[in-house]
């Protein structure tokens, strides 16, 4: 498969994906959508969010569900190894402890 069919792919919780609203990737941890108690009953139906957390772990963040594609094998991989070098300087974000 190539990389423009995994873009089509629906993605599902756990999987490494790209969020194109913050060009960043991410774990997908929920999908669902979040309506404030202040909103009417009969206003429109928010659209779903995606809740994802960076793969080495981290603060969760939400996006919206439009924004975030399956990442392909080969991208997947990368995003992995980077996450075990970031692990093993003890620190997410690739400092040095």
């Amino acid at each position: 498969m190539d990389n423009k069919a995994y873009e089509r792919l629906r993605p599902h919780v756990g999987a490494l994906v790209w969020d194109e609203a913050r060009k960043c990737v991410g774990v997908l941890m929920a999908v669902g959508a979040f309506r404030s108690p202040q909103v009417p009953a009969d206003a429109a139906s928010p659209p779903p969010l995606a809740y994802i957390r960076p793969p080495a772990g981290g603060c969760e963040w939400t996006t919206e569900l439009e924004a975030v594609s399956v990442l392909p094998p080969t991208e997947a991989l990368l995003a992995k190894v980077r996450c075990k070098n970031e692990q093993s300087t003890g620190d997410q974000y690739g400092r040095r402890g």
